[in-house]
């Protein structure tokens, strides 16, 4: 069976990208793809018990997050956590330690990009329809950059919302 994680989702895109011809870039459109739907479904795995089922069955990341950032806000934030030990609430007592770094896809990021690669999955008509070699491997190295810098970071899924959960006896 295909492992479709978000890692080895983009290795194979490098791979591919790395193969340098216009057939290649396709696959890469649709690894890319993949893995972004990886990053989210990953994310949104850390929500199970907060949000409804229905998030989960869509299966566009951009309508996901949309609805994630209802229940989290800063779901598309960049953050760096670092913890102090406190003598009373909000007083540190020692020095900071640095736990790492999450980076997030935003709403505007992915209704461009995960739409973009779609399109090029798809046949290419007429004259003005077809992307050049050079631009369509211009516009998938911005991507790879960009899911490499999300999938680098050493805190995935991260959320810091503050959750309640309780029974509606109602």
């Amino acid at each position: 069976m295909r492992n479709y994680y978000k890692t080895e989702c983009l290795k194979r895109a490098k791979k591919l990208y790395d193969e340098g011809n216009y057939d290649s870039l396709i696959y890469v459109s649709l690894e890319l793809r993949q893995c972004i739907e990886s990053i989210m479904y990953e994310k949104l795995e850390s929500y199970r018990k907060s949000i409804p089922d229905i998030v989960f069955r869509k299966w566009q990341p951009n309508h996901a997050l949309k609805t994630l950032l209802y229940f989290e806000p800063d779901a598309e934030q960049n953050m760096k956590i670092a913890i102090a030990p406190e003598s009373s609430p909000g007083v540190t007592s020692g020095p900071f330690q640095y736990l790492g770094e999450h980076k997030a896809l935003t709403v505007k990021w992915l209704d461009k990009n995960y739409n973009k690669l779609g399109s090029y999955l798809h046949v290419q008509r007429g004259k003005s329809k077809i992307l050049s070699y050079e631009k369509l491997q211009s516009e998938l190295k911005l991507i790879i950059d960009k899911l490499d810098e999300v999938i680098k970071c050493n805190l995935t899924s991260c959320s810091m919302a503050e959750r309640v959960i309780f029974e509606c006896h109602a």
